[in-house]
């Protein structure tokens, strides 16, 4: 259509001025383009529906394409279609183990199934191939599931340093560093946490308890009635507010 309207423009400039004729022949070309293109457009508006529906129309013609493979697969997993998005991270690796992304996705998939031993795999891959910082996050959030904080705890390390903006790890690098007695890492994170958004009521329930415990009752409190406020059915919040303001009465 943007081409049409130049080549209107400079053909107008060019000949309309001189005679009236060149105006009524151009009018009925522009007229024929202008049906053939509403036409053509009609046609592939099921296929530019979405992401999905493009690249699915993609794979028609080229079912081998690495970036439509990866390009749809991914557009199943951010719909929460993981099992959908599988076998496209798949059928990359299988031509090209080494390729980043696809490791590191199928290493979401795989913590999505709960299979966490294998998205640890699948996230080392990745990170031996290019240092993604997402793939920190990913391989920090599977060992926590595991168990290993001490491992998880490097990770999300890995992914601070990388990029102290990246706001999603602090609550889950809080959490574990208070796991692994790093009690300054804990308060750092946690209070980054809660200055970028993206603190949870366990965050907050967290500072509640470290405060309370190194004896800064108004910060306790303050973050004890944060974690109640977000979540008031969760029991260990109330808990830890409870053994907060147990502190208060009986100080060490």
């Amino acid at each position: 259509f943007g081409l049409v309207g130049v080549g209107v423009v400079k053909t107008f400039r060019w000949q309309v001025m001189r005679e009236l004729r060149w105006l009524v022949m151009m009018g009925f070309a522009v007229f024929v383009v202008f049906v053939a293109l509403v036409s053509s457009a009609m046609q592939h508006r099921d296929i530019w529906r979405n992401s999905g529906t493009l690249w699915q129309d993609h794979l028609l013609d080229y079912p081998n394409s690495t970036s439509g493979l990866l390009n749809l697969g991914v557009y199943y997993f951010k719909t929460g279609a993981y099992m959908r998005a599988q076998p496209y991270f798949e059928q990359i690796l299988v031509e090209h183990p080494t390729h980043s992304k696809a490791n590191e996705f199928m290493g979401n998939v795989m913590f999505n199934a709960a299979n966490y031993e294998q998205a640890v795999q699948y996230y080392q891959r990745a990170i031996a191939i290019d240092n993604a910082i997402y793939s920190y996050y990913g391989l920090g959030r599977a060992l926590q599931k595991l168990g290993d904080h001490r491992g998880a705890f490097t990770a999300y390390q890995q992914a601070v340093n990388r990029n102290s903006q990246f706001g999603q790890v602090y609550p889950y690098y809080g959490e574990v560093a208070l796991r692994i007695g790093e009690r300054d890492t804990a308060i750092m994170a946690l209070e980054t946490a809660s200055q970028l958004g993206v603190a949870t009521g366990e965050s907050y329930s967290y500072l509640c308890l470290i405060y309370g415990d190194i004896g800064d009752f108004d910060k306790a409190i303050e973050n004890c009635e944060q974690s109640v406020q977000i979540d008031p059915q969760i029991g260990r919040y109330a808990g830890r507010y409870a053994h907060v303001l147990l502190l208060m009465d009986n100080p060490a």
